[in-house]
């Protein structure tokens, strides 16, 4: 079995999140907008419905600002999430692959889930290598199954 060869990756503020993010606000506006014309009147709920919708809207924005920036890098065994100038051993997992972007959930850098959307426009020479090395871990997690039963037999 081989491994992946290393690659790294940079990440930042992707476009992608902030059109999905856009979209589901413009959404949620958008059904809101409908609640009010169909109301009788307007009342204390769709005002209330507004401000929730406005919460939404201003932590989406703080999200977007406090999005993760630094640079992903496999070595052939496992991630390295490096962050101004700090580096941390994590566990990565493919959440959502688009071909042209994809979401990742890193863990081990700080605590909690953090959420990273990468798009090939980062780093198009270096893209196909860093999917081929999310997928093969996924893959060489498996396969060495069999392997560590029977050496712990």
């Amino acid at each position: 079995m081989y491994n992946a060869p290393a690659v790294s990756y940079p990440v930042g503020r992707s476009h992608i999140q902030r059109v999905i993010t856009g979209a589901l606000l413009v959404l949620a506006l958008g059904v809101l907008g409908f609640w009010c014309y169909q109301a009788p009147h307007l009342a204390w709920p769709q005002g209330l419905g507004l401000g929730l919708w406005l919460a939404a809207a201003l932590l989406a924005i703080r999200d977007d600002s406090r999005t993760p920036q630094g640079h992903l890098s496999w070595d052939g065994r496992e991630w390295h999430w490096t962050s101004a100038g700090q580096s941390w051993v994590v566990q990565i997992r493919p959440q959502l692959d688009a071909q042209q972007w994809m979401l990742l959930a890193l863990r081990g850098a700080s605590p909690g889930l953090h959420w990273l959307w990468l798009v090939r426009e980062s780093d198009p020479l270096q893209w196909d290598a860093l999917r081929r090395a999310l997928w093969a871990q996924g893959k060489t997690g498996v396969a060495n199954k069999p392997a560590q039963m029977a050496a712990q037999l």
